[in-house]
């Protein structure tokens, strides 16, 4: 103690004698500081560095890379009714522009392309080789007698219905039905595309909503690519919907024409952009409270300016840190200036309010100065090294947004203590030079407040007790929030209303998609594995109702084994050819339709039949890169191992966390049987798998952070009594807030990570000084201690509170919770300091004075 008192004695030495020196260095390293803002690159990819020891984190991450992220972007076009037939080129035109932008990897807009024979040709084989058990046995049936027969009897009366020529010709050219087959087999393998429509456009079951399925170069976490991204198709797709539909005329208005953005990309684009017009809304609903709340108290716009120079003095070396230390920094950390412009002000409100008392005792500016710094400079630096040490605990933490987060808040408050200390003398010197007294002062004593804890003691204890022993059974309650998209997401959103729109009109959830993959060290092995997990898939898809759809390279690739075996049950069809073939004339024959006609239907089976012969001796020898491009969705080569990934989506009744979770789990049992191992991932699986690591590190990172301040208290106060009531503040108040925030059940987000230091700190530094006046400091007794720190700890609770009330009114969650637990907090921490605390201070106090108080 003596040590650091010597530092203040020079310190404040320092200081006096030289004001303007040392005004003008601090001003220098601000601006410097301040200058740097600009050039300091603020990470735009939200996930970078996150998670690198999480397997479900790096999976997804690897995966999305690789593969790409699937429906990243989703165009949704709403017509006002069923487009015309022109609606192919259209949509084609849209996709095509879209698919021309930089960054843009895939574009989907439809299964396949009808009129182009090779690809048909290619897609009917991969199919016929590729066939279950039950796809065979239903071609068998279509290849068999009343099979024809009944075939050409429904095209015949579908061909009366058709109005449309380009339909008609597409039944004559599948008169089997073998299209409709196939479509109806692949529903359940594709799932978002709706087969029915004539061109195979992704297309709802009204033919009024169409898809445009975007696939970025990058993944949606990288908010820069994607506003980009974004911004780019926003300007294209208005402007090719114009042109096109002055050449199709498919509506009259193009504002008829409502077109959306949904999917991963455009949540975080737009969630981001609320962010942003938030900030600054929130920041200066902030500042103006705290201004007011400054003006009120003080009432004195020179006072208020004077306090806030330290701040900025020390708010701006900090920035410059950042610019040196850091390469990126997270957007998180750039956000947190609030918490140390709060978190600050407490030294210079204490170091001024005591000089405040000792000049009106002495009216020696220098003697009251040296006496302010040493009765009050030690638990405003012992309140400054337990808010740092507490950040630096972050600084333990894997993730990378933490540990940024805990050098911004640790050195950060490094740099406002000292500036608070060596600026508070060298402006009380600068000032004692003004004819007219300029010292801030405070016009409230809070009299009431300061006097309350002389009412009843002992009831005061045993209620603040049982208060914090309820708010801790409920604060162990407390888990994090289940809803992920709440917490990573701002609500209200207009893409994710579109989200909701579409998946319940595909009765498919398109915003929550899980990926299955599995390693194997050759092709062969991995689709025989694949073509398990799909039975596997079908059978709790029947079981649950509970998958909507699941989407895996088996509708293009088979293996070897089942190749063979559907080629032999094709070569037995083809054994039968000619009496089928007799048949097929003769139907087509009797239908009585026109020799054109008949010739269409005639040439479509034949070529049939002539796929047939190929497969059926073993002509099945894939194209060369035709397929490539597709097989890569599916299959990669990463670390040596071929990858089979399968994308799930669930039903669009199933919403909750907890239900998919379930879902993930019985997908995990089922996969059991299989001979590799299933991994689990995808984004809501990276979500929980950050939100939960990072709530369970706090829990960690907090005990040592308990730890720590208890070692700092006992070199302070070398006795556990005064260890334990500074604690009483801390403890109770972080409790109560859990315990109520657990109550009203909310559960913890990320921002969580900002709620421990600034309650503890807060609760702490406030306690400090009651405790330090009352015990320590010669001839101090509670009263007057309580009298003296009262208005100054409200001013400082209610300055927090108003930089964090204005969060309640976030639209995003994280916060939302922030504002709540910081008013909260500061609620339960004014209340246990500034009564809790020193009624046990009283009864100790008349306790060694033998049951007399001299202030009764």
């Amino acid at each position: 103690m003596k040590f650091l008192l010597a530092i203040l004695r020079w310190i404040v030495g320092l200081s006096l004698n030289h004001p303007w020196l040392v005004v003008s260095a601090f001003f220098i390293l601000a601006a410097a500081g301040f200058a740097s803002m600009p050039h300091i690159v603020v990470s735009t990819n939200l996930m970078a560095g996150v998670g690198e020891s999480n397997a479900v984190i790096n999976l997804t991450r690897e995966n999305t890379e690789k593969f790409g992220e699937q429906d990243s972007l989703i165009i949704v076009l709403e017509f006002p009714e069923p487009p015309g037939e022109d609606r192919l080129p259209f949509i084609k035109g849209i996709s095509e522009a879209v698919g021309g932008i930089p960054d843009v990897r895939r574009v989907r807009y439809r299964m396949l392309d009808p009129d182009d024979p090779k690809q048909v040709d290619r897609f009917l084989r991969s199919f016929l080789l590729g066939m279950n058990q039950r796809e065979r046995q239903g071609i068998e049936k279509i290849f068999s007698d009343k099979g024809i027969s009944d075939a050409v009897r429904r095209s015949k009366n579908r061909l009366f219905l058709a109005e449309n020529p380009y339909l008609a010709h597409k039944i004559l050219e599948d008169p089997l039905e073998i299209g409709q087959f196939i479509s109806h087999s692949m529903q359940r393998r594709i799932g978002s595309i709706t087969l029915g429509d004539v061109y195979l456009l992704i297309s709802g079951p009204d033919s009024v909503l169409f898809l445009i399925q975007v696939t970025p170069d990058f993944t949606s976490s990288n908010i820069g690519k994607s506003k980009e991204l974004v911004a780019r198709v926003k300007k294209i797709v208005p402007q090719k919907i114009a042109e096109l539909n002055s050449k199709y005329h498919l509506v009259e208005n193009t504002a008829d024409l409502r077109w959306f953005l949904t999917g991963k990309t455009a949540f975080q684009t737009e969630s981001d952009e609320i962010f942003d017009r938030e900030t600054g809304t929130l920041l200066l609903i902030s500042v103006s409270l705290v201004a007011i709340i400054f003006l009120s108290i003080y009432r004195s716009i020179i006072s208020s300016i004077i306090l806030t120079i330290p701040l900025l003095a020390g708010v701006g070396p900090n920035y410059g840190f950042l610019y040196v230390a850091y390469n990126e920094v997270n957007p998180v950390v750039m956000g947190a200036t609030g918490v140390l412009l709060g978190l600050g002000a407490e030294y210079g409100v204490h170091l001024w309010g005591r000089f405040r008392e000792e000049y009106n005792l002495v009216h020696d500016y220098r003697r009251a100065a040296f006496n302010a710094y040493a009765h009050t400079g030690p638990p405003v630096i012992l309140g400054a090294l337990t808010g740092m040490i507490a950040f630096f605990c972050l600084c333990l933490s894997s993730q990378p947004a933490l540990v940024q987060f805990g050098y911004f808040g640790a050195v950060g408050l490094g740099f406002t203590v000292v500036a608070t200390l060596f600026l508070v003398p060298a402006m009380i010197s600068i000032l004692s030079t003004f004819k007219k007294d300029r010292y801030p002062t405070l016009k409230a004593s809070f009299s009431t407040v300061a006097t309350a804890f002389r009412a009843k003691p002992s009831f005061i204890i045993a209620l603040s007790l049982i208060l914090i022993a309820v708010g801790s059974i409920f604060a162990f309650r407390v888990t994090y929030e289940k809803d992920l998209f709440r917490v990573f997401l701002a609500r209200d959103m207009v893409s994710m209303a579109v989200s909701k729109k579409i998946s319940h009109n595909f009765k498919s959830n398109f915003t929550q998609p899980t990926l299955l993959s599995f390693n194997v060290d050759d092709i062969q092995t991995g689709l025989e594995y694949q073509r398990r997990l799909d039975e596997m898939i079908e059978r709790l898809m029947a079981r649950d109702h509970e998958i909507a759809s699941f989407d895996s390279i088996s509708y293009l690739l088979a293996p070897d084994s089942l190749r063979n075996l559907n080629a032999e049950q094709l070569g037995k069809i083809y054994e039968k050819w000619p009496e089928l073939d007799a048949e097929f004339k003769a139907k087509v024959g009797s239908a009585d339709l026109s020799k054109q006609a008949s010739d269409v239907m005639k040439l479509s089976f034949n070529s049939t039949g002539a796929v047939l012969a190929d497969l059926s001796i073993g002509r099945f020898e894939d194209d060369p890169g035709a397929a490539d491009l597709e097989q890569s969705w599916y299959v990669a080569k990463i670390k040596g191992k071929y990858r089979f990934l399968t994308q799930v989506r669930y039903s669009d009744a199933i919403t909750d966390s907890q239900q998919l979770k379930k879902a993930d789990l019985k997908i995990a049992e089922a996969a059991k049987s299989l001979p590799v191992r299933l991994y689990i991932s995808g984004t809501r699986q990276t979500m929980e798998a950050i939100l939960s690591s990072l709530v369970s590190e706090l829990f960690r990172l907090g005990i040592y952070a308990f730890v720590s301040l208890i070692v700092i208290f006992f070199a302070v106060f070398p006795n556990p009594l005064g260890v334990g009531l500074c604690l009483i503040p801390m403890i109770g108040s972080f409790a109560i807030t859990l315990g109520v925030l657990s109550f009203a059940g909310m559960g913890l987000p990320f921002s969580i990570v900002c709620v421990a230091p600034l309650v503890f700190g807060f609760s702490i530094h406030n306690g400090i000084h009651v405790v330090m006046g009352s015990l320590h400091e010669k001839g101090g007794t509670v009263t007057s201690t309580m009298a003296r720190i009262t208005p100054r700890a409200i001013l400082t609770s209610l300055t927090i509170m108003a930089g964090f009330v204005a969060m309640i009114t976030s639209k995003h969650y994280s916060m939302e919770f922030l504002g709540w637990a910081m008013v909260v907090g500061m609620l339960s921490a004014a209340p246990l300091t500034l009564i809790t605390l020193p009624a046990f201070l009283y009864v100790i106090e008349k306790m060694r004075k033998g049951g007399q108080n001299e202030f009764e």
